[in-house]
């Protein structure tokens, strides 16, 4: 084997046996709660409510329709899987989809360890390896349910703007992945500033011959990083007219 390769190979090696595990310590358990699900199915037919009630908790009714009161991305990222095969197939499939999502985590951590330089292939892989298996990640994978599908799609979301501040660095989609997150998780967006402030930080030092420069990259970020709003104004916003207008 190319010696190129070996670090892909190991990752996705990681990827399919952590979801496997997941999949295994998951499956006898159904949490009955796969909101998310039901709700993108829901947007899918131009509608912000669910027609009948998920649960006895975790749910606002107003004027006879229930409302999810959790942030919406994950039903948004579901809704290619719902046009495909529907919610109840994806609620009876809901311990899969929990144990990739949480085998990508571990993937993602594999790759992040990598970009920060650890370079010796065992040390990365023993990292993964107890982010997977060493932190709630096992334990939110195995209980299931929209509360904890929403952490993992939130942990692969963070993941994904470490990467792209360890990387590329461009604020466009580093913004993007922050508002994603926060329209995940709420307390996401405590990491925004971070993210601003890696971002500005990077910029200056490759540009410290020139004030300008650095001026405008700062403004680039915050341009970028500005984006994070956008998703959550559009939800709110429909949420309230549907919540408020919509109700006869």
């Amino acid at each position: 084997m190319n010696a190129r390769h070996l670090p892909a190979v190991i990752g996705w090696s990681l990827v399919a046996v952590a979801a496997v595990v997941y999949w295994l310590c998951a499956r006898q358990f159904d949490a009955g709660r796969s909101d998310f699900y039901y709700l993108a199915d829901a947007l899918l037919h131009g509608r912000t409510w669910l027609e009948s009630a998920p649960g006895p908790n975790d749910v606002i009714i107003i004027g006879g329709r229930y409302y999810v009161p959790f942030a919406p991305f994950p039903a948004i990222a579901a809704m290619p899987l719902i046009a495909l095969i529907g919610p109840e197939a994806a609620d009876r499939s809901e311990p899969i989809i929990n144990a990739i999502l949480a085998g990508a985590t571990v993937g993602m951590c594999w790759w992040l360890v990598g970009r920060l330089g650890e370079s010796r292939l065992r040390d990365r892989f023993w990292l993964a390896l107890l982010f997977g298996f060493s932190t709630q990640i096992l334990w939110i994978t195995t209980r299931g349910g929209v509360w904890h599908t929403g952490q993992l799609i939130a942990t692969l979301l963070t993941f994904g703007c470490l990467l792209e501040l360890w990387g590329k660095r461009r604020a466009w989609l580093i913004g993007l992945l922050a508002g994603a997150a926060f329209l995940t998780r709420a307390p996401l967006a405590f990491a925004v500033k971070m993210q601003s402030y890696s971002l500005s930080a990077a910029r200056k030092k490759r540009s410290t011959a020139v004030r300008a420069a650095s001026t405008s990259a700062v403004a680039a970020d915050e341009v970028g990083l500005a984006e994070c709003g956008l998703p959550n104004t559009v939800s709110r916003s429909r949420r309230w007219c549907s919540s408020t207008c919509d109700v006869a």
